[in-house]
């Protein structure tokens, strides 16, 4: 088995959509409801799991035994090489995809330098680089200090930006990474008389020069090569390169160093420090002090191949809608309180870029 880092480097803009799709007759309505359908949506800055997911399955099956079937059905063969079940967010157990045994999250390269979204316990400083929230005691709780950070600007916000895993630690704001691109649509009715047609606005997005989406994979039985897939909304179209790696998760520990280093945790509580989209499947306030969180919209797609007598669309059932923590979000939790935490999801999808977490323990603190 070898370990990859895959990158996706996008030749146009593209646009990866949400929760929110156009469309007429559709509005949502009454409490708890979302609204699906606007005159104006925007594209995710970067590919979710299922989306890279998918695109990696593609690859791997053009490259190993071909794409050749009835559009329905896969062979013995091609389910040895990209496995049998597409990404689910709600399965139990370890996904693997034939050849393709994990990926890990999805983040940001140029050249051989990876990036990755800087976690929200830390803010910029006035010189170059990041700090830590000072941590302080807010007071007490079910007899144990509770601490809020001291320092925190809610007019400036969390901080958006990417940060290198190496020694440079150069630190990039995502506004400088990611670029709006509006592009105008007519949207026709098709199901009335036409006479509902409309403009629509779609902000794709343009990732600077130079950089790419990537994720580290371990792949057994494919040596991936260059080539062109198409990914999103729209199907822009994306270079693909891998690069195979001596040692696995360096990065990763890179990260993980400048985290301790930089992180002021009290002494008796534990940072758990998001690197993918994190699914709780139980509310976390249950199992934590503080957090420093936000959270984005997601479906995924399933299909069924069991039948007979249906279409490929047929087959495709969209999920329900979820509710992810974001990377970077940050949750403080006692010692005695880390098995409850880890209890609220399930660590199994870190094979597939999600749920994948760095703990930071505290220290004494002055």
């Amino acid at each position: 088995m070898s370990t990859f880092l895959l990158k996706f480097r996008p030749l146009e803009p593209y646009f990866y959509g949400e929760e929110k799709n156009m469309g007429f007759d559709n509005m949502a309505k009454g409490p708890g409801k979302v609204l699906t359908n606007v005159y104006f949506i925007k594209s995710g800055n970067l590919p979710s799991p299922a989306t890279l997911v998918g695109a990696v399955r593609y690859l791997a099956l053009k490259q190993t035994v071909g794409l050749t079937s009835d559009g329905v059905h896969l062979t013995e063969e091609q389910k040895a090489a990209i496995g049998e079940s597409s990404f689910n967010l709600l399965a139990e157990g370890r996904q693997e995809f034939g050849k393709i045994k994990s990926l890990g999250p999805v983040h940001l390269c140029k050249g051989d330098t990876e990036y990755f979204k800087v976690p929200y316990f830390l803010h910029e400083t006035d010189a170059p680089g990041v700090a830590s929230y000072r941590m302080e005691k807010a007071g007490e709780r079910m007899h144990r200090d509770v601490y809020l950070p001291a320092d925190y600007d809610g007019k400036e916000g969390l901080i958006s930006a990417y940060i290198s895993a190496d020694d440079q630690k150069d630190l990039v704001h995502s506004s400088d990474l990611f670029s709006p691109v509006i592009k105008t649509r007519i949207l026709k009715d098709k199901k009335k008389d036409n006479q509902k047609d409309a403009f629509f606005k779609k902000e794709y997005r343009l990732l600077a020069e130079g950089y790419s989406f990537c994720c580290e994979a371990e792949i057994d039985g494919w040596k991936p090569k260059e080539d062109i897939v198409y990914i999103g909304q729209d199907k822009s179209s994306f270079a693909f390169t891998a690069v195979e790696k001596e040692e696995a998760g360096i990065a990763k520990n890179n990260l993980e160093n400048l985290c301790e280093e930089k992180a002021d945790v009290p002494e008796g509580l534990i940072a758990a420090v998001a690197l993918s989209d994190i699914y709780f499947r139980q509310p976390y306030e249950t199992a934590v002090d503080f957090a420093i969180a936000s959270f984005r919209n997601f479906r995924f797609m399933t299909s069924d191949h069991t039948g007979t007598g249906q279409s490929y669309y047929a087959r495709l059932k969209k999920s329900s809608l979820y509710h992810l923590a974001e990377a970077g979000s940050t949750f403080y939790l006692a010692k005695d309180q880390l098995q409850a935490f880890q209890s609220l999801f399930n660590p199994d999808l870190s094979s597939v870029g999600m749920n994948t977490f760095i703990y930071i323990e505290g220290r004494n603190h002055s």
